[in-house]
């Protein structure tokens, strides 16, 4: 889009130079405060709706190889990925008798470039962590043993909540891409791979005293729980054999 509308400030600007007759190149216009503006001769100017309306309504005397109308068709692949960064934190309280785990706080910072619409960042942002905690902690095929899915529909199988998810504590960095022409980042389809990671290790940190290592999906009490028993038993296998 923004390639786009270059072309139509360009097709727009050599109109007015066409017009006033001044020999300038694109470059020497200004677009500012609704008004194409000739930089060298501020007197040199003209409305941007006069000069739209002159070119799709009263497109007559355009410049030579000039058709009316203002509209352009730009294509734009970038030449490296438009890869995005993040880094989460996830501050876990877990009951070592039930294996209960409650998030207390997840706070993510995300680098997505320049920012062309803060808001719906924040809003890709927050839906892709929260996809990423549904997946940790409940989402799961389940078979049976003839293979047939248990978890085929929405009754069985659980996604996350409003209820289930702790509030989100967003923060951004700026590194504009240089492979865009706004410095922007691709920020969609790859948020929600390291929270699960980030989850998970929060949960063996606050166990480490068992030396609990959990390195699968999801992750429930009652997993949480077995992995606190185990540990346990091999602490008290250790001790009985010293």
């Amino acid at each position: 889009m923004q390639k786009a509308c270059d072309a139509l400030k360009d097709k727009i600007a050599r109109v007015l130079a066409h017009d006033q007759k001044i020999e300038a190149d694109v470059a020497d216009f200004d677009f500012v405060n609704g008004e194409v503006v000739y930089r060298k001769d501020p007197s040199r100017r003209e409305t941007f709706r006069k000069l739209a309306d002159r070119i799709i309504m009263m497109p007559l005397d355009l410049p030579s190889g000039m058709s009316a109308g203002l509209d352009a068709s730009v294509f734009f692949e970038a030449d490296k990925s438009m890869v995005s960064f993040n880094a989460n934190c996830c501050i876990v309280e877990v009951d070592e008798e039930t294996g209960r785990f409650e998030i207390k706080r997840w706070v993510t910072c995300e680098d997505v470039g320049n920012a062309i619409n803060p808001l719906i960042v924040d809003g890709q942002m927050h839906g892709a962590i929260i996809q990423g905690l549904s997946n940790a902690m409940f989402e799961e095929f389940v078979f049976n043993e003839e293979g047939q899915q248990l978890t085929a529909d929405f009754e069985n199988y659980k996604m996350a909540t409003a209820a289930d998810v702790p509030d989100i504590e967003l923060n951004y960095t700026c590194t504009p891409s240089p492979y865009t022409p706004l410095g922007s980042r691709g920020c969609a389809e790859g948020r929600p791979s390291s929270v699960s990671g980030a989850l998970v290790n929060a949960v063996c940190d606050a166990l480490s005293p068992f030396g609990v290592e959990i390195n699968e999906l999801p992750i429930r009490p009652n997993t949480v729980w077995r992995h606190i028993q185990a540990a346990k038993d091999a602490m008290k296998s250790r001790g009985a054999s010293s």
